[in-house]
């Protein structure tokens, strides 16, 4: 006879060698509870496979179900093998091997594995989601090369023990505006970045010059992170005048700081001790993140 488990949701069967018992009462064709006069040896709660008048060809059906104790029978009844029809009280239950527990069990098992036995990658992923590993059972051959993103990392849960030492740009700004240099501190460079709160080094490279004003001028430049100074002092580049020629003079000076981690802006701001004449040929302001 053949056998069908498309209904049976519980596919791992308890099961007692040589069980035999009979009804209790009558069995209604597709009945969903069997009442037995005894359960000896099942487990409250766990599915069960038995085979009903197992003697008569006519008459033997197989089904299965979840074990009862208390009412000694078996409930949520799913008729797996044989043809639907009444059994008298009194009928002869027995347990042994069938094709119901082989294909309850394959079933069980086909959900999450398989045939070769390998697991099915779509049934892990559901199972893991939401859940906690415990510490130190990844390791690194575990995970596929590449497989991890910035964006699935909790903020703020890297310490800077695993990060990797040396310097790490984290942005550059060069410009050319062929400008005066204005008489009070004017931003002429600027670097937004994000750090994650290690020492940060910002370098700054200008070229300024004089363009026969006249007279000697100077120029003073300072770096500030979120508007607060980093440079412990105004730096100053002296120029001197050359009648009939405009002379470029270089500055060039490395402030570091420790801001939180997160955004900031860097700016590099210049002024002159007077504007007229004093351009900026150039300007490059670098900021990186360092060990």
């Amino acid at each position: 006879m053949s056998t069908s488990v498309a209904a049976v949701v519980a596919h791992f069967p308890d099961a007692e060698n040589g069980f035999t018992t009979t009804t209790s009462g009558s069995v209604a064709s597709g009945a969903t509870t069997v009442g037995l006069n005894s359960v000896a040896g099942y487990t409250n709660g766990q599915p069960a496979v038995f085979v009903i008048d197992p003697t008569d060809a006519v008459k033997k059906q197989t089904f299965t179900g979840i074990v009862d104790t208390g009412g000694s029978q078996i409930t949520a009844v799913k008729w797996t093998a044989g043809t639907n029809q009444a059994h008298l009280l009194g009928a002869t239950v027995v347990d042994y091997a069938t094709a119901t527990h082989i294909a309850m069990i394959s079933k069980g098992i086909l959900v999450h594995a398989n045939q070769d036995g390998s697991l099915i990658g779509s049934v892990v992923n559901n199972s893991l989601t939401g859940q906690t590993l415990p510490a130190n059972t990844v390791g690194t051959t575990s995970l596929a090369s590449n497989a991890v993103t910035t964006a699935k990392i909790t903020d703020a849960n890297v310490t800077n023990a695993k990060l990797a030492t040396g310097a790490t740009r984290l942005g550059i700004n060069k410009v050319s505006p062929a400008t005066t240099v204005a008489a009070s501190y004017t931003t002429y460079a600027t670097v937004t970045a994000t750090s994650t709160g290690r020492e940060c080094e910002a370098d700054f490279r200008v070229i300024v010059s004089n363009a026969n004003s006249g007279g000697a001028r100077q120029v003073f430049a300072k770096i500030q992170c979120d508007g607060v100074d980093v440079t412990p002092i105004d730096l100053e580049q002296y120029l001197f005048n050359a009648t009939g020629d405009t002379p470029k003079f270089f500055m060039s000076y490395i402030v570091s700081s420790t801001p939180t981690a997160g955004s900031h802006t860097w700016t590099l701001q210049l002024r002159a001790s007077s504007a007229a004449a004093v351009n900026i040929v150039s300007a490059v302001l670098k900021v990186s993140e360092i060990a």
